[in-house]
């Protein structure tokens, strides 16, 4: 290479990148115009006056929100407490009817004992009754019987 070409090719170089440069801002520029026309601002922007006042608004309904929320928690408290003593009600309730399922068997066994000493009581009345009938009605007829027996 000459010595002559080495200032040329550096010139050529610096060039280049010049234009390349120019190039990008008239790209980035077209891109920008393009888009402002795609989407043009018609509505302006919101005040920060309004953004304070929703968010004002916000945190007041975010404060109201967390008292019911607040609330909710204690009836929820309040109806768990509730639940708690209803199911130890419950639980007493079960062991109570459980005690008197085992009386009710108990007289029950007692009541049928009782009925059957009854019955045999009965029976054994009416059959003494029987007995005792039949022996004074029946029993000179016995003795007749009898002495045709030893004649």
């Amino acid at each position: 290479m000459n010595t002559a070409s080495m200032p040329v090719r550096r010139t050529l170089t610096i060039a280049g990148a010049v234009a390349a440069v120019l190039l990008g801002l008239a790209a980035i520029q077209a891109a920008a115009a393009w888009t402002a026309e795609a989407a043009p601002l018609t509505v302006a922007p919101v005040s920060a006056a309004s953004i304070e006042a929703r968010l004002a608004e916000e945190q007041a309904r975010s404060a109201q929100l967390q008292a019911e929320l607040s609330v909710l928690t204690d009836d929820t408290s309040s109806l768990a407490s509730a639940l708690q003593a209803a199911q130890a009600r419950i639980e007493t309730g079960t062991a109570h009817a459980a005690d008197l399922e085992r009386d009710l068997a108990t007289a029950k066994r007692k009541l049928a004992t009782l009925q059957r000493s009854i019955r045999l009581a009965a029976n054994a009345t009416t059959v003494s009754a029987a007995t005792t009938s039949s022996g004074r009605s029946g029993g000179g007829h016995d003795d007749d019987e009898g002495d045709d027996d030893d004649d």
